[in-house]
């Protein structure tokens, strides 16, 4: 299960990438804003995880 963050994390990027193919947004484009979102994330993600984590006892 350790697994499903990193899965979460990628969603956002996932929609805009399907957007993208269907025609909404210029794909060039997309994938820039994508690789941005992704990598925000999955730094939010690493940096407040241990803090929350702690506030609640878990781990």
């Amino acid at each position: 299960m350790s697994e499903w963050p990193v899965a979460l994390a990628t969603a956002p990027a996932l929609v805009l990438l399907c957007g993208a193919a269907s025609g909404w947004w210029p794909s060039r484009a997309v994938n820039d804003v994508a690789f941005a979102v992704n990598v925000v994330l999955l730094c939010a993600e690493g940096c407040l995880r241990p803090a929350l984590e702690a506030d609640l006892g878990c781990g």
